[in-house]
């Protein structure tokens, strides 16, 4: 990518715990709706900080996962709680989503740089965005490392390309990553 091309670094967490919030608790207590969030850190915490009490999977929770849990592994395990894992989101919550970073962000250049862990982020601004190239940077950090099993990754690999932070690898469409 050309030196120019902006890193889009926004907290996208807190925008999305407060659309779940809003979809599990229109007009009652933040604190007694059931959800389970498998998270890397970010999405468990803004969680918390909207009030909600999310059994957490992942830093700030009493449990730890070894590997990606899939929606089916986490629905059979909580069969009563909302599954707030980034990259679980149902499709309607995912575009207003991006209809909130949107207004959050306003006009973006022609070409940005996403940091992408699950790929729901860079999903939900592809919607709000049709006319901006996004391009999907993995491992920056523990919160866009990838992970075999992440449901979203296929759709993440055919619609963008994918840059490699810790290689420079970039990966056109349909690539795989462990390549």
């Amino acid at each position: 990518m050309p030196a120019d091309v902006p890193l889009l670094r926004v907290m996208a967490k807190p925008i999305r715990a407060t659309l779940i919030r809003r979809h599990l608790c229109p007009a009652g207590d933040p604190a007694a709706a059931r959800l389970v969030c498998f998270t890397s850190g970010n999405a468990g915490a803004a969680l918390v900080a909207e009030g909600l009490a999310p059994v957490i999977v992942g830093p700030g929770g009493g449990m730890t996962a070894t590997r990606w849990w899939t929606p089916g592994e986490i629905r059979q395990t909580w069969p009563d709680h909302f599954d707030a894992t980034s990259g679980h989101l149902p499709l309607p919550l995912v575009v207003a989503l991006g209809r909130a970073l949107r207004d959050h962000l306003g006009p973006l250049p022609p070409v940005v740089e996403v940091p992408t862990g699950s790929g729901e982020t860079i999903l939900a601004l592809s919607w709000a965005y049709p006319e901006t190239r996004l391009v999907a940077v993995t491992h920056l950090d523990d919160h866009t490392d990838h992970h075999d099993g992440m449901p979203l990754w296929d759709v993440v690999r055919s619609r963008f390309e994918v840059r490699r932070a810790d290689t420079g690898h970039t990966a056109q469409l349909c690539a795989n990553l462990h390549t």
